[in-house]
């Protein structure tokens, strides 16, 4: 969501009853101590790894549907609002672009809680929150255009899919910018 995150009570699963599935999760013993700095060049590098992503690029002209990352998805997303017939939005579209600007919103903080720790990349980070704060905010206006008041449309409407497609390409462009900058920061951790 864009509120907080959600938060439950760690033991809910023994009072839930019927109402979870059956499963177990286990964790195994505590290998180490947690290392913040290691976490956080991991999550940069996952992010860099994410937007770059050509995993089912190869499968984009096959005649089912494939799960993109990254640039991919925004690419894949501005092509098929572009395409005539226009399309209709459906719920995979409410919920990526659901997930996109909430996480969006979320490494804009990110970012931002990095810059005190890493005062050379300081420049660069506040570049990316500043980028992923933009490409949020074109995401939830592009949420708005296709699912007005938070509902799924059921007819295609080619002046909507117009404005989605500037939206979209504006928020692809914000990211791309954001990735660059992270990319800027990792190199000025590996040179610090």
């Amino acid at each position: 969501g864009l509120d907080e995150y959600a938060i439950a009570d760690e033991t809910r699963t023994l009072t839930a009853g019927a109402r979870l599935s059956i499963g177990a999760i286990l964790v195994g013993e505590k290998s180490g101590a947690f290392d913040a700095g290691e976490a956080e060049v991991a999550a940069l590098k996952e992010a860099v790894r994410h937007a770059h992503s050509t995993s089912n690029e190869d499968k984009l002209c096959g005649d089912q549907w494939v799960m993109l990352e990254g640039l991919l998805c925004y690419d894949r997303w501005v092509s098929d609002f572009q395409a005539n017939p226009p399309k209709a939005t459906n719920l995979g579209d409410f919920y990526c672009l659901s997930v996109y600007r909430s996480t969006r919103q979320a490494a804009e903080d990110f970012a931002r809680e990095l810059v005190p720790k890493y005062p050379a990349a300081s420049e660069s980070l506040e570049c990316a929150a500043a980028r992923f704060a933009a490409e949020a905010d074109q995401l939830n206006q592009c949420f708005e255009v296709l699912f007005p008041d938070g509902r799924l449309t059921e007819e295609a409407d080619p002046a909507r899919n117009a404005r989605a497609v500037d939206l979209l390409s504006w928020a692809r462009e914000c990211y791309a910018g954001g990735i660059d900058a992270l990319e800027r920061v990792l190199q000025h951790i590996s040179a610090g």
